[in-house]
C-alpha cells in the first residue's frame, strides 16, 4: 500500500495529508464543546477514507483505480470543515464563513466527482469527458443532499443549529438582492437552508463548466465543434425546408424504435390534460406553473430536434421522456390542479418517495448514451450515475419550490405545516431534542429524506438487474477484432 501511494502521489501531498491529520489532532483540544470534538474527530477519520478502502477492497478494481488525489480533497475539505470551522469555533466567530464554504463544498464536490468517475473512463477519450463532466456535476450534487439531511438529524437529535433555521430578517442578503416579491413571513425560516443548497449548487455548476471547457480543449475538439456547429448552421438556413424534414423523418424513426403505442399514449394523454388544466384553473399564477411545468412533456423531443445527431443530448433515449410524463401527471396534474395534496398527505409522501425510482430509471437510460453495458465496472458506473443523477434532482427541485413560494407566495415547500404525532419520522426516529425552528424545514428534509431512500433501493436493484443480465449473456473476447467496441 505504501509502495502504491508514493509511486501514485506527490511526496508533497502526502506531507499534506499528514500536516491536516496534525492540524485536525490539535482541533480535537480547541474545539469548546463535546459535540464540537466528535465532529473534528469524525473529520479526522475520514481523511484515511481512501487508504482504508483500497486496503479493505483490495481485489476490487474501482477502489484500485481511484486516483490518491482524492484522498487529498477530502484532507482539505475535511480542514476547511469541521477543522477550522468546529476546532478552532471559527463558525461561530465569522458567519460569512458557512457561506463560503457552501459555495467551495459544490466545487470540491466536482473535484471529488471526477476523481470516482475516472476510475471507470478516462475523460481524453473519446466522449470519456462528457460522461466525467455529467458524472461530477451529479455526484457534487449527491454530497448536498446527503449533507443536508446529515445536518438536520444532527440538529434533530443534539439541539444544536448547524442548519441555521432560523427567522431571517430584512437585512438577509437574499432579501437584499432579489426583494421581498410575494414571499411570505414564515417563508424565511428556509432563506438559510436554501442558501447553502443554492450556493453548493452554483459551485457545482460553475466548476463543472470550467472541467468540461478544459476537457474540450485538452482533447482538442472545442473548436472544431465549433466551425462544425457553425457549417451546419450555415447548411441548416441555407435549405431549410429539406433540413427540417429530414430532421424530422429521422427523429420519427427513433420514436418508433425506442418507444410503444403506450408511450405514445401516455405522452399525448398528459399533454392534453396539462391543457386543458391551464385552461380551466381559476389562480393565473397556478396556471402559469402548470404551463411551465407542462414544457416537461415535450421536453426530450424538443432537445432531439435542437441539438446536432452526433451530440450526446440528441441520443438519450425517448423513454425518458415517458418518465417525465407520468412525474408531470402525478405532481402538477393529479396533486395541484385535481388538489390530492389537500385531501391526504400520503399522495405527497407517496409521490415523493416514486420520484427517487423514476429519476434513478431516468439517470439509468441517460447514462447508456455514455457507457455501455456488459462489464462489471461498466455496470457499477451506470448504476453510480443513475442514482447521483436521481440525488441532482432532488436540490433541483427544492429551489424551484422554493422560488416558485418566493416569487407567488406559495407553500409547496410546507413551511406553513405542522407535523403530527402520526407522521412516519416521529414513528421511525422519534421528536428527537431538537430546535422547534427545524418544523418549519420539516416537510422540505422530509421529501428529499424519502426520494434519497427510494434512489438508494433502486440503485441495489439496478446493480443486480444489469449483473443478472451482463452473466446471461457474457462477451467472447477472444472472437472480437480490434474494430470492434466491446468492453470485456
Amino acid at each position: 500500500m505504501n509502495e502504491r501511494i508514493c509511486k501514485s502521489t506527490a511526496k508533497i501531498e502526502i506531507c499534506l495529508w499528514w500536516v491536516i491529520r496534525l492540524i485536525l489532532a490539535a482541533g480535537l483540544f480547541t474545539a469548546p464543546t463535546v459535540p464540537k470534538k466528535l465532529m473534528v474527530l469524525a473529520a479526522l477519520a475520514a481523511t484515511f477514507t481512501v487508504s482504508a478502502a483500497k486496503k479493505i477492497f483490495r481485489n476490487s478494481k474501482f477502489f484500485a483505480d481511484i486516483s490518491f488525489h482524492l484522498q487529498t480533497c477530502i484532507c482539505v475539505t475535511a480542514l476547511l470543515g469541521s477543522g477550522i470551522g468546529f476546532g478552532f469555533d471559527v463558525f461561530q466567530k465569522l458567519p460569512e464563513y458557512d457561506i463560503l464554504l457552501n459555495f467551495y463544498g459544490g466545487i470540491v464536490g466536482t473535484a471529488i466527482g471526477y476523481y470516482i468517475s475516472t476510475a471507470f473512463r478516462r475523460p481524453y477519450k473519446r466522449k470519456g469527458y462528457n460522461f466525467t463532466a455529467f458524472m461530477s456535476f451529479c455526484i457534487s450534487n449527491a454530497f448536498i443532499v446527503v449533507r443536508e439531511i446529515s445536518q438536520f438529524f444532527i440538529d434533530y437529535y443534539t439541539g444544536r443549529n448547524l442548519i441555521h433555521c432560523e427567522f431571517a430578517g430584512d437585512d438577509h442578503w437574499f432579501r437584499k438582492l432579489v426583494g421581498p416579491m410575494l414571499s411570505l413571513p414564515e417563508h424565511s425560516a428556509l432563506y438559510d437552508y436554501s442558501e447553502d443548497v443554492f450556493l453548493g449548487v452554483f459551485g457545482a455548476l460553475m466548476s463543472t463548466g470550467v472541467l468540461y471547457l478544459y476537457f474540450r480543449i485538452k482533447c482538442k475538439e472545442a473548436f472544431v465543434k465549433v466551425r462544425k456547429g457553425k457549417k451546419e448552421i450555415e447548411a441548416l438556413f441555407s435549405n431549410f425546408p429539406s433540413r427540417c424534414k429530414e430532421k424530422i423523418i429521422f427523429e420519427a424513426d427513433k420514436v418508433r424504435q425506442q418507444t410503444n403505442l403506450a408511450d405514445m399514449l401516455l405522452w399525448w394523454c398528459v399533454r392534453v390534460l396539462m391543457v386543458y388544466a391551464f385552461i380551466t384553473i381559476e389562480n393565473k399564477a397556478e396556471g402559469v406553473l402548470l404551463l411551465v411545468v407542462s414544457l416537461g412533456t415535450v421536453a426530450i423531443s424538443l432537445l432531439h430536434l435542437v441539438t446536432p445527431k452526433d451530440s450526446m443530448f440528441c441520443k438519450i433515449n425517448y423513454r425518458v421522456q415517458s418518465l417525465l410524463c407520468v412525474i408531470v401527471f402525478l405532481g402538477s396534474y393529479c396533486g395541484n390542479y385535481v388538489a390530492i395534496y389537500y385531501f391526504t398527505g400520503r399522495f405527497d409522501t407517496l409521490l415523493h418517495f416514486t420520484s427517487g425510482f423514476i429519476a434513478t430509471a431516468a439517470g439509468y437510460y441517460i447514462a447508456l448514451t455514455l457507457v455501455k453495458t456488459g462489464k462489471r465496472n461498466e455496470n457499477l458506473a451506470i448504476c453510480l450515475f443513475a442514482i447521483a443523477f436521481s440525488l441532482t434532482v432532488i436540490p433541483i427541485h427544492e429551489m424551484t419550490e422554493f422560488f416558485g413560494d418566493y416569487i407567488w407566495g406559495t407553500t409547496n415547500q410546507g413551511f406553513m405545516w405542522e407535523p403530527s404525532d402520526n407522521i412516519l419520522l416521529y414513528r421511525l426516529f422519534g421528536h428527537g431534542v431538537g430546535n422547534e425552528m427545524l418544523i418549519r424545514i420539516y416537510d422540505t428534509v422530509y421529501d428529499m429524506s424519502l426520494a434519497t431512500t427510494s434512489s438508494i433501493i433502486s440503485f441495489f436493484f439496478l446493480f443486480v438487474y444489469l449483473e443478472r443480465k451482463r452473466k446471461a449473456n457474457p462477451v467472447d473476447c477472444k472472437n472480437v477484432t480490434e474494430k470492434q467496441t466491446v468492453t470485456c
